[in-house]
């Protein structure tokens, strides 16, 4: 029996170096079955977010219509009003066709203008007017519904009898798009 105890102990050895790699692979399958499930209810939890930013788009896109529609439809206006020679020859020719005076032309961009809690490019015109005064406060509305998209963001006037003069500043958007 001397003679087989070494065998007999390489035998239980060599098993038992079987038996720990049988153990270790076994729990290296069970680690990959749970990165793999993990990774499948991920895949699923993709899915169901990629499900709903589809809908979500195309409940934008469909309620995104009516501002786009807007913009096709105010195109001519954001086109006429981009132009600085454009708005000045058109209040030139308002003021000149209310018996006007123009005089004191000019402007700035402002690319920081505050409105609607928003900041958004601007370009403020200033003019002064000045005629009868009636003929006056008729251009201001003249120039409201030429240029709808312009705001008339100060007023000063002097008035003298039956003749008003009128320096105003409007701001004309050059962009829709908030930053």
């Amino acid at each position: 029996m001397k003679h087989y105890s070494l065998p007999a102990f390489v035998l239980l050895f060599a098993s038992a170096l079987l038996l720990f790699g049988i153990v270790h692979s076994f729990a290296r399958a069970s680690r990959a079955h749970a990165d793999l499930a993990a990774a499948r209810d991920a895949a699923d939890q993709a899915s169901l977010e990629l499900i709903a930013a589809q809908r979500a788009a195309a409940a934008t896109k469909v309620s995104g219509a009516p501002a786009d529609r807007f913009l096709a439809s105010w195109k001519q206006e954001l086109e006429a009003e981009s132009n600085i020679e454009h708005i000045f020859g058109r209040l030139d020719t308002l003021a000149v066709n209310n018996l006007l005076s123009p005089s004191g032309k000019n402007f700035t961009l402002n690319p920081n203008y505050f409105f609607g809690g928003h900041h958004m490019a601007v370009e403020n015109v200033n003019i002064t007017v000045a005629g009868d005064y009636y003929r006056t406060l008729n251009w201001l509305g003249a120039v409201e519904s030429a240029f709808p998209l312009g705001r008339v963001e100060q007023v000063y006037y002097t008035s003298s009898g039956n003749s008003l003069s009128l320096a105003v500043q409007f701001v004309f958007p050059r962009t829709f798009e908030t930053p």
